[in-house]
């Protein structure tokens, strides 16, 4: 019954792939979302509101369901309040190369 954090599941060498992979989904998942202009880019996310004060991270918040991982965003982390809280979900097939426990 212990808390698992970040540096306990995902390996720490695989941080910049692991945020370049998030920053896809991201733009992939606000591409279906704004399909009245293409999310291509970071520059189009930040268009919409997105990263303008951070960069993408691996955040604290995350969810091993049975065949993904879920990264929660609160509300003002990467997004405006009005965003909402930003779910990324990312298959073990994408991601089981960067984790500890496989």
């Amino acid at each position: 019954g212990n808390n698992l954090t970040k540096e306990d599941v995902f390996l720490s060498s695989a941080k910049a792939d692991i945020e370049t992979l998030l920053l896809n989904k991201l733009i992939n998942q606000q591409a279906e979302l704004h399909t009245e202009a293409p999310v291509t880019t970071l520059e189009d996310l930040q268009k919409l509101g997105f990263l303008q004060m951070t960069n993408i991270y691996i955040p604290d918040n995350f969810l091993l369901t049975k065949e993904a991982v879920l990264f929660l965003f609160n509300r003002y982390d990467i997004a405006p309040y009005a965003v909402g809280e930003i779910v990324i979900e990312v298959p073990y097939e994408e991601i089981g190369y960067y984790l500890k426990l496989t």
